[in-house]
């Protein structure tokens, strides 16, 4: 596979204006024999598995076991639904999850916010109910390849302290996948990590308040789900929302700070699931560019302004 891979990629090099690169993942967890150092110094955590399983290949079920032996002092819960495949959830339980099998909101909410609000929150709470002193909160379509991922995560927490004046115990860590740089409060929420706490705050948005059409000014489209869930979010820790791209910058500043994806090895079967690089481009800043912590670090770092950053910046997001 590897050699008719290199042998495409070196042809169409030769025949373009383009370098190519390409990865391999094993799909299943016994074909991966890296580990985690041991860290006994390290609080209790839990890893939430929200969302519908993924069966094709397994793929919510080898998650599973890849995690339990990548992170075998981590908590796992899988928070789905039920009616879900009673075999899978089973051959989860034995791998070591614990499995949630909540009822569906009548109303599911526009792209399903009201599924993720529910299953998101059953699962911190059954998480905070274990004593778990840390969450993330992941998605049942991605899987973190890299050892230490959860260690890193808790280290990223803590490394830079929270501003003051709010009620959030640590910062939120987010991962740079679908978090961008020029949206207003584009914070993912794929996957989401903290203090169980906090992260409970994160996922107790009211859901009867996405029934209209925006979350702020007429131009900020109510189905960018994430914008709510994190705006609602940051007004319960005490933030004032004044919806302009500063603001969202120093949002970034003082509440979050970006893990990038490539530091958790983490892979999404969904979409352009095949391009590692889903949004970097070289004929321009688009308003796709993601929120990484590269990026993340110079506003943090510089106090950096959004005034005048738009001007050459391509908008093809809303």
């Amino acid at each position: 596979m590897k050699k008719f891979a290199a042998k495409l990629f070196d042809y169409i090099e030769r025949y373009s204006s383009y370098f190519v690169s390409f990865h391999l993942r094993p799909k299943r967890a016994d074909k991966i024999t890296t580990w985690s150092d041991a860290d006994l110094n390290l609080p209790k955590m839990a890893i939430v598995v929200q969302g519908g399983l993924l069966l094709k290949d397994h793929f919510t079920l080898e998650t599973v076991k890849l995690y339990k032996k990548l992170f075998p002092n981590v908590l796992l819960i899988v928070s789905t639904w039920e009616g879900e495949d009673v075999e899978e959830l089973i051959a989860m339980e034995q791998a070591g999850a614990i499995v949630l099998k909540n009822k569906k909101p009548a109303d599911v909410g526009q792209q399903n916010i009201n599924l993720q609000l529910v299953s998101s929150r059953n699962g911190v709470l059954k998480a905070q109910e274990l004593g778990a002193i840390y969450v993330l909160k992941t998605r049942a379509d991605q899987r973190m390849y890299a050892p230490n991922a959860m260690e890193f995560l808790f280290h990223m927490a803590n490394a830079f302290p929270i501003a003051s004046g709010f009620a959030q115990e640590k910062r939120i860590v987010a991962v740079s996948l679908n978090s961008f740089k020029y949206r207003n409060y584009g914070v993912s929420d794929m996957n989401i990590f903290g203090t169980t706490n906090d992260v409970l705050k994160y996922w107790s948005a009211p859901i009867d308040d996405v029934k209209n059409d925006a979350v702020g000014p007429s131009s900020i489209p109510k189905k960018l789900c994430e914008v709510y869930i994190a705006t609602e979010f940051l007004k319960s820790v005490g933030r004032k929302i004044e919806w302009t791209l500063d603001d969202s910058w120093n949002m970034w500043k003082e509440h979050f700070v970006v893990a990038d994806k490539e530091s958790l090895d983490l892979y999404w079967y969904k979409y352009a699931r095949m391009r590692e690089y889903r949004y970097p481009q070289y004929d321009g800043i688009k308003n796709n560019q993601e929120m990484n912590f590269r990026e993340w670090l110079n506003i943090y770092a510089a106090d950096k302004k959004a005034i005048g950053s738009l001007e050459k910046v391509k908008q093809i997001l809303p």
